[in-house]
């Protein structure tokens, strides 16, 4: 499957990759990276040891605008369904030093949802609710180019919502 749609041209396949968006006179720049520290028995799909994830978070450019990641940072959106933080330590201190615009991840089903942090948003997309075949409702941003913010947000939940009212003015 990777090799089908790291080749397709109908994809672009942020893997450990920036990507550049451009809308006129405006850009964008994205930087996606799919790594997850392992966990459970057997190894999965772009997981490591938790021990060296740092040196890939190493890579993140500082002037993205959007960051798309795997996994969650520690403490933001990444409570399992046992109530453990489940986000990685490093990347959240490399998120926070270089402060992307947004942080999108999944990989912690029971997280989705929306959450504002010192000036970022962080949006836990998992599209399917734990242990079910439930699919989560989309959540939809619009990002100003000439202001260069998220200005307008259409998440799905009400409890979303509620958590985004709360934490807008880390936006401004």
């Amino acid at each position: 499957m990777q090799d089908y749609v790291k080749n397709s041209g109908s994809f672009v396949y942020l893997e450990n990759k920036v990507h550049k968006l451009e809308y006129g006179d405006h850009s964008l720049l994205l930087y996606g990276t799919p790594w997850t520290a392992k966990y459970g028995s057997g190894w999965k799909a772009f997981q490591i040891p938790r021990e060296t994830l740092p040196e890939k978070w190493e890579t993140i450019p500082s002037n993205i605008d959007i960051l798309v990641t795997h996994m969650p940072p520690f403490g933001v959106r990444d409570s399992n369904a046992r109530g453990e933080k489940s986000g990685c330590k490093s990347l959240r201190k490399t998120v926070s030093k270089i402060k992307p615009k947004l942080h999108v991840f999944g990989h912690i089903h029971e997280g989705y949802g929306i959450q504002v942090q010192d000036g970022i948003m962080f949006v836990n997309a998992a599209s399917v609710k734990n242990g079910s075949t439930t699919m989560n409702p989309p959540i939809v941003l619009e990002f100003d180019l000439m202001k260069r913010r998220i200005v307008q947000f259409i998440p799905g939940p009400a409890h979303a919502l509620q958590q985004l009212v709360k934490s807008r003015e880390g936006l401004k």
